[in-house]
C-alpha cells in the first residue's frame, strides 16, 4: 500500500514524504528479489481484497508514525522518522508480523538535512524486522 505523508507537529504535512518511503521500500524488496507491486488501494480492506483477487501473497501496510524536519545547524534539535509496519496474508487478512523503527539525524551536524536522509535506515530497518533477516549492509 502506498505510505501516508508524514505530519509535522508544527509544520503540517511533509509533502512528498509518503512516496519517498513507499519508493524506498519497492526498491529494497526488489533489490532483495522479490516483485512487489504499489496497490492504489486507500484503505486495508480494499488492498486485502484487491491482493486476494490478483493472487499476491502479501500486503505491507506501513504508517509515518514521526516526521520531524528541524533545522538542525540552528535548533539542535535533531530530524526524525519513524515508520510502522504491518504485514498481512493477503489470501486470509491474517495480521503475521509488525515492526517499527525509529532514526534520528546527529544532533552535530552544521547544515540543513531533512528526514528524507533518514529514510534508508528506516526502510532497511522495518523491512529486517518484519521479515525476520538482517538490515542491508549500507543501513546503519
Amino acid at each position: 500500500m502506498p505510505v501516508p505523508d508524514g505530519v509535522e507537529r508544527k509544520e503540517g504535512v511533509a509533502a512528498g514524504s509518503g512516496n519517498a518511503m513507499t519508493i524506498a521500500l519497492r526498491d529494497s524488496l526488489v533489490a532483495d528479489g522479490g516483485l512487489p507491486r504499489i496497490s492504489q488501494a486507500k484503505t486495508l480492506e480494499d488492498a486485502l481484497e484487491e491482493a486476494k483477487r490478483l493472487g499476491w501473497r502479501y500486503v505491507l501496510k506501513c504508517t509515518f508514525t514521526e516526521w520531524e524536519d528541524n533545522i538542525t545547524a540552528w535548533s539542535g534539535r535533531p530530524d526524525v522518522a519513524a515508520l510502522s509496519a504491518e504485514l498481512y496474508d493477503a489470501q486470509t487478512g491474517t495480521l503475521v508480523a509488525t515492526a517499527t523503527h525509529r532514526a534520528q539525524s546527529s544532533t552535530m551536524t552544521w547544515s540543513a538535512n531533512s528526514p528524507d536522509e533518514l529514510v534508508p535506515r528506516v526502510t532497511s530497518a522495518v523491512l529486517a524486522k518484519i521479515f525476520a533477516r538482517t538490515p542491508s549492509a549500507g543501513a546503519p
